[in-house]
């Protein structure tokens, strides 16, 4: 099943994408002058872009919000839509502009092109259903930064809150290199998916596709810098260097199956590298450090510059990769974290066994499929769902699962949200 860009908002939705390839396209042509230092990100995030309610973004989500809070120099990569501000008796300031959170959705089509909704598919037979097709197409939101509403304002507290917790520390080992617990643990312990070599002299980086092994020059290798700045820098290129094989050794058959060529030059190689790039970029920043792109790269930027331009879809592509790379990656890292008693990257299953109660899709049987219905942890009740439709939805992002959600609850669950809320006005109307 395809994923496309398609739909009533596809021209909103190309919009949104060639606003993607801009940022892209604008970093890596700083990139490529001499001067700049830092990479894909000038400065450390220190965790995951969330919205105001806790909630964390994912993926392509997470990297482009980072990339924003980057380039506009915001505090924190902290998001909200419009009514979320409102919500939190806050307000968007006069002038800001926003920036597109995309998720997929689906249509539903038979043979000649007729739409029918999830209900009517619902009541389909299994040889009925076979005369249509499910057409995921990207939809989009948008959100505003924490420091381009009122929130500072009306909620310091809050406000301050969300500084401390994305405020970086600096931490150092004693050759004043910057030093990464989790994934020293990692190594030390041969925890990641393949075996990494990080303890022998070695003039270059790489996985071996053939050993399935990741081979990195050691750490004192990168010690470089002549100044205090410099040095601390030189640990974080480390680091950076091995998520960037790491994510190169989760293209096998058995892990994410990436299809590569091994032929210089190809364009397969030239996308598996980006990939490789922003992954390593995106999870680093989450994890509060930056690096600069590897050497070996620097030669694809004009190539990538020249398909972002042609095709800003290609982004489509690429992101799905990162997407599904990076939350490999940060799944294992976060079972160091969790080891360490560190706090997680992702909410941990704790954390969301804590949350309100929200709708969820599962399998109730054998061949039986039901979507939970809740609102503001309110049980609406359940609702069959097709094995199709489950099976797409464990396809998404834990972002994306959260939004599809909403709107699926909206839509199914009408009638049972429209009794819920005259109940409550009721309620109140008693109080």
């Amino acid at each position: 099943m395809s994923r496309m860009v398609s739909g009533t908002n596809s021209t909103a939705i190309e919009r949104a994408l060639q606003v993607f390839a801009d940022m892209m396209i604008e970093r890596m042509e700083q990139m490529k002058g001499g001067d700049w230092k830092k990479g894909w990100f000038n400065s450390s995030g220190g965790g995951v872009p969330q919205n105001l309610s806790g909630r964390v973004y994912n993926g392509s989500n997470s990297f482009f919000l980072h990339l924003y809070t980057d380039m506009k120099g915001f505090k924190t990569p902290v998001f909200m839509t419009f009514k979320q501000a409102h919500d939190a008796g806050a307000s968007v300031k006069k002038g800001a502009g926003s920036f597109p959170v995309v998720y997929w959705d689906f249509s539903i089509k038979d043979l000649h092109g007729n739409k029918i909704s999830r209900l009517e598919y619902d009541k389909l037979s299994k040889e009925e259903k076979t005369k249509y097709t499910i057409i995921p197409f990207l939809k989009y939101y948008n959100v505003f930064n924490l420091d381009q509403t009122t929130l500072k304002e009306v909620q310091p507290e809050k406000y301050q809150q969300l500084l401390d917790k994305f405020a970086v520390k600096e931490i150092k080992d004693t050759q004043g290199m910057y030093v990464n617990a989790a994934l020293d643990r990692m190594f030390e312990k041969q925890e990641w998916l393949c075996p990494v070599h990080v303890d022998k002299p070695s003039d270059n980086a790489y996985y071996s596709l053939s050993k399935d092994e990741i081979f990195l020059p050691m750490k004192a290798q990168f010690k470089i810098g002549t100044d205090v700045e410099s040095v601390y820098q030189n640990g974080m290129e480390f680091y950076g260097t091995a998520l960037h094989e790491m994510t190169h050794s989760t293209l096998t058959e058995e892990r994410l199956n990436r299809k590569v060529s091994r032929r210089f030059g190809d364009p397969e190689i030239a996308k598996e590298e980006l990939v490789a790039e922003l992954s390593s970029a995106l999870i680093g920043n989450s994890m509060g450090f930056t690096k600069g792109i590897l050497d070996n790269n620097a030669a694809y930027l004009s190539g990538w510059v020249a398909i972002l331009k042609e095709e800003p879809k290609f982004i489509v592509s690429v992101m799905a990769d990162v997407n599904k790379a990076s939350q490999m990656v940060m799944t294992e890292i976060d079972k160091q974290n969790v080891a360490l008693g560190l706090p997680t990257l992702m909410p941990s299953k704790e954390a969301l066994k804590n949350e309100i109660k929200v709708s969820s899709i599962y399998k109730s049987g054998k061949d039986t499929f039901r979507i939970s219905g809740y609102k503001d942890g309110f049980p609406l009740g359940e609702k069959p769902v097709s094995k199709e439709e489950y099976s797409f939805f464990r396809t998404l992002n834990p972002e994306e699962k959260r939004v599809y959600l909403e709107t699926k609850t909206a839509s199914l669950f009408k009638n049972e949200i429209e009794s819920v809320s005259v109940s409550r006005n009721k309620s109140m109307a008693l109080r």
